[in-house]
This record gives C-alpha cells, structure tokens and sequence, in this order.
C-alpha cells in the first residue's frame, strides 16, 4: 500500500498510516498485517503553526505587504498565534485572513480589470482578482478534461454520477472549514 496525496492530504495521511502501523502491531498473524509500503505527501498541510507563520514572513521578505497592510497582517498573524496556542486545530479561519491581506494588497485596478498576484506562483501578478490563483496552472484545462473521460472515471473507481473533477473546488473546500483535528506535526 502507497498512499499519496498533496495540499491538506498531509492533515490526513500520516494519521491514515499511523493507524496501519499500530494495527500491524497489534496484529500477530502476519498474513492480516497492511504491507503499508511508503507515504509521499506533496506541499502538505500538516504544521498550522509553521505554516500561518510562513504566510507572514514570506509576504514581508518578498515585499507582498507593505504599509497599513503590513501593519494588519501582523495583528492577524499574532491573533492567529494566540488562538493556536489556546487550541492547536489544522485551521482556523481567522488565520486565513493574512493571505487575504496580502492578496488584498497585491490588487490592483486598471480600467476596468482588476489583477492580484498568483497566491501559487507570486512572479504572476496578472491574476484575475478575485481568483488570484485559483485557477492556476493554466494547464489544467486539459487535466480537468483527461480526468471527466469516462475511461478515466472508471479506471480510477469514482462516482460517475457526480459532476466530474474540478480544480480547487468549493464545495469540498468548504467542506474542510470548520476542521478542528489536531495537526499530524506538533
């Protein structure tokens, strides 16, 4: 067994290998035992405390925040700390809101089109506002399609009855607000 995910899979991952290993402990009878073989996690989330931190310190060292909205982003970082210091969850939505202020500040108007940087890619700063990333790579056009293939969809075991894959979908990112798990890493 490999399990792999990326992004806030790293919430979930080691807890879902943990629980594999303690069973083989606990089990004595070798041919019940999960040949659980490696994990890979790709730019997880599993360190809230390292990770809203990172949020603050890059957007300073790469200029993102200037000002009044430097001056914000701190207060939101140091309320953040407080209240992962009072419950260590993987998120918490007030911490959520320094990348807010750093794409609130990378916004810009000309005409009548707005742009923001690319919260995955900050030399990007042509990003549609309010996007801002979202939909990046721009090379998932063709990803998007290759996974809706009914070839694909059945290869892989999932419901054909659904809508098909997106990108950053909103309905299972607004799934996972609210999380209060414990973080894999404190």
């Amino acid at each position: 067994i490999y399990i792999a995910g990326e992004s806030y899979a790293g919430t979930y991952i080691p807890y879902i290998a943990k629980a594999i290993l303690d069973r083989n402990n606990n089990t004595t009878d070798n041919k019940l035992k999960y040949n659980l073989r490696g994990v890979a996690i790709g730019n997880g989330w599993i360190d809230p405390i390292a990770q809203y931190n990172a949020y603050y310190t890059f957007s300073v060292k790469h200029n993102l925040l200037t000002g009044n909205s430097k001056e914000l982003a701190k207060q939101q970082l140091d309320t953040c700390m407080d209240a992962l210091k009072e419950k260590l969850t993987i998120h918490q939505d007030l911490c959520e809101l320094i990348l807010e202020t750093v794409l609130e500040n990378s916004r810009q108007t000309n005409g009548s089109t707005t742009t923001c940087i690319n919260q995955y890619d900050i030399r990007d700063h042509s990003d549609s506002y309010p996007s801002c990333g979202i939909a990046w790579p721009y090379e998932l056009t063709s990803i998007a399609k290759y996974l809706r293939r009914t070839d694909v969809v059945s290869a892989i075991h999932a419901n054909s009855q659904q809508i098909g894959w997106v990108e950053c979908s909103s309905g299972v990112g607004r799934g996972f607000t609210g999380d209060t798990s414990p973080p894999a890493v404190n």
